[in-house]
């Protein structure tokens, strides 16, 4: 799954995730277009893309993941700054990835966030 305000970005992370043989099951502007987003039994990847003026993301990835503990989250952050990184492991990010970053580090990514076996910790439980 897909989420982020941008079009052209979540045009262009579909393309990359579909041509790596993932499936896109689902793409939102906001955190909101989730909602209806029904139960698994299997790991979902949310991809984030985080605006660099929006304040609330951390707050609608730590939501997102409460309601739906299947998800894992792969972040794509804006810049690299170590607060960011933090805030987005605080808020219950898998993996966090930093702008500008090679095709193949997203692929890898999500691909061990998918094959992890572990449980995902609660967000706000999670250590930085």
């Amino acid at each position: 799954m897909l989420l982020g305000t941008n079009d052209d970005t979540r045009l262009l992370l579909r393309g990359l995730i579909r041509l790596h043989r993932h499936r896109v099951a689902l793409e939102a502007r906001t955190i909101d277009e989730l909602e209806g987003l029904p139960p698994s039994t299997r790991p979902r990847v949310l991809i984030q893309d985080v605006d660099a003026e929006d304040d609330r993301w951390s707050d609608e990835l730590r939501f997102a993941l409460d309601r739906h503990p299947d998800l894992r989250a792969v972040v794509l952050l804006p810049t690299d700054g170590t607060s960011l990184r933090a805030e987005a492991l605080r808020a219950g990010a898998s993996a966090v990835i930093v702008r500008p970053f090679a095709v193949r580090e997203l692929v890898r990514k999500v691909t061990e966030v998918v094959d992890d076996p572990a449980p995902r910790p609660r967000s706000g439980s999670r250590q930085p």
